[in-house]
């Protein structure tokens, strides 16, 4: 395992939650449709135990690659806010900062423990790394060791609990896509209950449309690298012509899997045109069976996030405006899909700014879509990143919770810092129901870093995993987002993705990082 570098003396303080008020719109209800897929593919095993070690230097296509990555992440639906509301204005913080514990400068009664901590090498990556890292993760569960771990380009699995990784090439471990090539979008979840690993990959899109491919793997067949596979496009959901779905995010309920996406149209004209959120059986999909599954679509909003640790039933949240949320709710009995619109604190919706000691942007790219969601108990919680403002002198990451059922306000507890900005919140519970975070930060006297750690009901708890040597080098391009998972094997315990630039500033330079941490004591 490489030495990771750590912050020294630097003082460093974050945000701990105060109460808050809200209140929650009208309830209205929403029917969703149905459609069908077929069984699944298999792919050949060969394709795997190859493991597909091809040179980096066969990626002489990568910087074309890199400008695709440009082309995803496109605006998405907020509304304005209502005349009169100013989210610049002046006030005092909602809430404090407080200590990020590091090895000099360790919290005074620390809940947070690390267990095993490993910064992928360049080998286990193939250097196919990229400062869009995107990393995801699942650890499975069942007495397995296997974890399998995903970024932008880049696959990699471990049959020794993360202890050292292989690399998988996802552009040919898998048959071709009908459209375009695969980029770069990946998903990674573990489903404890049906003891199966999906791992979600995105397709570049024609001037038709594109894929969102799902790989299965059940039982034998994850320690195996027996992976069955379902293609999703716009056009086999939803008959949805000249679309391409982007941004996916999973989730697991009681008895399905969740999938959200964004679409946007191949024409180019008032590109965004729907965001959609899919449910589908997870019996059948431990069979590689075919299937019938319903989803929603809207127009007026983007973004979903369904929330980790929901059973049943499942719920979502995407933005109408920046003191808007709106929440959704789906019974897993019902075919029916109440929304909400809940008041929360205004924040701003700027261009996010905080370059580092070099003067590199490393937020260049991060907006205001939801990337944190998560159940705990009787309540439901969403994350996302604000910009700066008369309050905030940096980017910060806004929090709402609220009641599950009755959609109000309990808490707040933004986490942000006077001296460096916070961003690209992940959230979820272990098996206790405590919310778990893996979230970056950095700029002014800090290169972008990472940390991860709990929230304790009154604050957040987080612990520095490694901090970044230098800022991105290509065009400010950071994000889009972290993962953290319960550990299949142990769910008290958390399993998080993070990554920092070492050594120098080029996408190569890029070090994932795996972690699992738990709670201090018995």
């Amino acid at each position: 395992m490489r030495e990771i570098n750590r912050l020294g003396s630097f003082a460093i303080v974050l945000s701990i939650g105060l109460l808050g008020t809200s209140s929650a719109g009208f309830a209205q209800a929403i029917n969703t449709q149905t459609a069908n897929m077929p069984p699944a593919e298999s792919v050949p095993a060969a394709n795997f135990a190859q493991r597909n070690m091809a040179p980096t230097a066969a990626f002489a296509m990568f910087n074309l690659k890199q400008q695709r990555l440009r082309e995803h992440h496109l605006p998405i639906p907020l509304g304005p806010l209502p005349a009169g509301v100013n989210p610049q204005a002046a006030g005092q913080p909602t809430v404090k900062e407080t200590a990020l514990s590091t090895a000099l400068a360790p919290l005074a009664n620390p809940s947070v423990q690390l267990l095993f901590e490993h910064a992928l090498t360049k080998t286990e990556t193939n250097q196919i790394t990229s400062t869009v890292c995107e990393p995801s993760v699942g650890a499975r569960g069942h007495g397995g060791k296997e974890v399998l771990y995903t970024g932008n380009w880049f696959a990699a699995f471990s049959k020794d609990s993360g202890s050292t990784f292989q690399f998988i090439n996802p552009a040919t471990s898998f048959p071709a896509s009908s459209h375009g090539a695969f980029c770069c979008d990946q998903v990674v979840i573990y489903d404890p209950k049906n003891d199966v690993m999906f791992w979600l990959m995105q397709y570049i899109n024609d001037a038709t449309g594109n894929i969102q491919r799902l790989a299965v793997a059940q039982g034998n067949d994850i320690t195996n690298e027996a992976w069955h596979y379902y293609d999703f496009s716009p056009q086999n959901v939803g008959n949805w012509t000249n679309e391409w779905f982007d941004f996916p995010n999973l989730a697991v309920g009681s008895n399905y899997l969740y999938w959200s996406s964004n679409a946007f149209s191949t024409t180019g004209q008032e590109p965004f045109t729907r965001c959609v959120m899919m449910r589908l059986p997870l019996a059948n999909l431990a069979k590689y069976q075919g299937f019938s599954f319903q989803y929603f679509n809207a127009t007026d909003v983007g973004g979903l996030r369904a929330t980790q640790g929901a059973t049943d039933p499942m719920y979502w949240a995407a933005h109408v405006n920046q003191q808007t949320l709106r929440v959704f709710t789906w019974p897993e009995a019902s075919g029916q899909i109440t929304q909400n619109d809940v008041a929360v604190q205004t924040w701003s919706n700027n261009a996010r700014v905080a370059p580092g000691p070099d003067g590199r942007d490393w937020l260049g790219r991060e907006d205001a879509r939801v990337n944190g969601a998560w159940q705990s108990g009787d309540t439901i919680g969403f994350a996302w990143t604000a910009s700066q403002d008369a309050t905030y002198p940096f980017p910060q990451v806004r929090v709402a919770i609220m009641n599950k059922d009755t959609k109000a306000i309990t808490a707040q507890p933004h986490i942000w810092n006077s001296q460096f900005a916070f961003a690209y919140p992940s959230l979820a519970p272990n098996s206790d129901g405590v919310p778990g975070i893996s979230v970056a930060y950095g700029g002014k006297l800090l290169y972008p870093s990472h940390c991860y750690g709990i929230y304790n009901g009154s604050g957040w708890e987080l612990v520095v995993s490694a901090n970044g040597t230098s800022g991105p080098s290509e065009g400010n391009l950071w994000g889009d987002y972290l993962t953290i998972r319960p550990h299949g094997n142990n769910p008290k315990t958390w399993v998080a993705t993070g990554f920092t630039l070492q050594g120098g500033s080029a996408r190569t330079d890029i070090q994932p990082l795996y972690i699992n941490f738990g709670l201090a004591g018995p």
